[in-house]
């Protein structure tokens, strides 16, 4: 298209436009055809976003939808009518009158209120205009009790609609509000109410409570074909509950909420799942999440109010769906959804995947003694002067042997280096570290020799971990530490450890033992 061309089909544009927002205008006088002013340039609507209680919308086309504050006032929701009983066979129906309610996503709620506060009139309607027969309406109720209903013609022309604006005030009659306007606005409102409309405004996270993260969740519970995971959280830290009781890896339990915050809805299913079968009978999958949410009563009480955020997750796929990657499930007992499988098949229920890999989770500055003791077989101590506990004590920012006199004797630098080498294997911290355990489990390996323990104690003498020591097989050592073992290839021990074996094995306890050498091929320290 040349240039002439288009720039005579952009004055036509102007002119087409023009003339509507002359048809819509042309007036004989100032006066809207409600009888109220329709100013220019006045917001259509006054009102403070924080003021509502909520929004009633009605669609020629849709059944009403409202929208308000959640009953704890912490987010937006939409509640939208129960689909037909006979859609949800064997699910709960709500009370008369109310209807099933969804998470709106903040963000587009207020951009919403955002575009209804600025939303200003062009001017008044032609004098025989009128929003028709079948406008959508929507209603604000006010903390005040005023109510703010703003009725949107059904047809616009050129980007320019109807709007009629109507103020009452049901707990008191009163003949001082403002009479009825009716005025030519942008059509922008009209646009983003009509369909999809403010349902299109949920949000598809199919556990809310897994959207802040790991903050947001005090604890989660995953059962699936029988196995069970629990975790909970205390001062921050996340520790596994079942099936076995250890600390929790907290990179590990950031990484499931991340997967459960992605788990989404693919489909609401508004009419309900029909006659499909939908597998909830007998679940593949069961994610409870609860978040516990402090607040200080009127009475200056302090109380704890537990949200809780549970999916059922269905053995059957949706209707027109391949395989898992669409599944029925079910959202706090009353709502049945599509999600999507294929972020489900990531889940991890094995406890092994969220124990701390590390045999300890004592912080290395607070850790002021190690004892190493030799042990038996069957993890008693061993009578024998050659295999006398070792007891190594910080002072200040200096390790020191200690003799068994009392006395201290400080240590060299090589042997400083094996102390830290030794810390940062058992707690995970500081650059020896080292990758965590080959495997962990609560059920001791099939071979267990116990050769060795070691106590850490706190600047003041304070108990802060017990671990047991012992061969789990060739070239395996597995560390205890309450009922976790850990277990790890014989190369990855630090020397410390390398020669509590080397003790272990000349005080006569039955194990292979290094040899001639440590791991890392020097000879045992003597």
């Amino acid at each position: 298209m040349s240039t002439k061309a288009v720039a005579v089909w952009l004055v036509i544009a102007v002119l087409l436009g023009s003339a509507a927002i002359y048809l819509l205008t042309r007036s004989s006088g100032p006066e809207g055809a409600g009888g109220g002013r329709a100013i220019a340039g006045a917001r259509l609507v006054e009102f403070v976003p924080t003021d509502l209680v909520s929004i009633a919308v009605k669609a020629p086309d849709r059944q009403p939808e409202t929208i308000r504050r959640s009953p704890d006032n912490a987010e937006w929701e939409i509640v939208l009518p129960a689909p037909p009983a006979a859609a949800t066979p064997g699910m709960p129906s709500p009370p008369a009158g109310e209807g099933r309610s969804w998470p709106l996503l903040d963000t587009r709620v207020q951009s919403f209120l955002t575009l209804l506060a600025e939303t200003r009139i062009i001017g008044p309607p032609a004098s025989e205009a009128d929003v028709g027969a079948a406008p959508t309406t929507l209603r604000l109720t006010l903390r005040s009790g005023r109510v703010v209903e703003v009725a949107l013609a059904e047809r616009t022309i050129g980007g320019t609609g109807l709007a009629r604006v109507s103020v009452t005030n049901p707990s008191d009659a009163r003949d001082d509000l403002p009479r009825p306007v009716l005025a030519v606005i942008d059509d922008r409102l009209h646009q983003v109410l009509r369909t999809p409309g403010p349902r299109a405004w949920r949000d598809q996270s199919a556990l809310r409570l897994a959207r802040g993260g790991g903050a947001s969740v005090s604890r989660l519970a995953l059962d699936s074909s029988g196995r069970e995971l629990e975790l909970g959280r205390i001062d921050g830290r996340w520790s596994v509950r079942k099936p076995l009781v250890a600390p929790a890896d907290p990179a590990a339990v950031d990484r499931l909420v991340r997967t459960l915050s992605q788990v989404s809805i693919v489909d609401f299913l508004d009419g309900g799942p029909g006659t499909a079968a939908t597998g909830l009978s007998q679940p593949t999958a069961r994610i409870r999440l609860e978040h516990d949410q402090r607040s200080i009563g009127a009475d200056q009480t302090p109380r704890t109010t537990t949200l809780t955020n549970e999916l059922v997750v269905g053995s059957v796929g949706g209707l027109g769906s391949a395989g898992a990657d669409r599944l029925f499930a079910r959202i706090d007992l009353d709502r049945i959804v599509l999600v999507d499988g294929k972020t489900l098949a990531d889940l991890r229920i094995d406890p092994g995947s969220y124990v701390w890999p590390h045999p300890s989770i004592a912080v290395p500055p607070d850790i002021g003694t190690i004892l190493m003791e030799v042990r038996t077989a069957d993890g008693g101590s061993v009578d024998d002067a050659s295999a006398a506990p070792r007891v190594l004590r910080r002072n200040v920012d200096r390790w020191s042997a200690v003799a068994s006199d009392g006395s201290t004797v400080p240590m060299l630098d090589t042997q400083l280096a094996d102390v830290n080498r030794l810390i940062a294997f058992l707690t995970g911290v500081g650059t020896e570290a080292g990758p965590g355990a080959a495997h962990i489990g609560a059920a001791p390996p099939a071979r267990f020799v116990s050769f060795g323990r070691v106590a850490l104690l706190s600047i003041g003498s304070a108990p802060l971990e017990q671990i047991e020591i012992g061969e789990a097989g060739r070239g395996l050592v597995a560390f205890r530490t309450g009922e976790v073992f850990r277990t790890y290839p014989e190369d990855r021990l630090p020397r410390l450890i390398a020669d509590l074996r080397a003790r272990a094995k000349a005080a006569g306890v039955p194990i292979e033992g290094f040899g001639a050498t440590g791991p890392e091929g020097r000879e045992p320290v003597k």
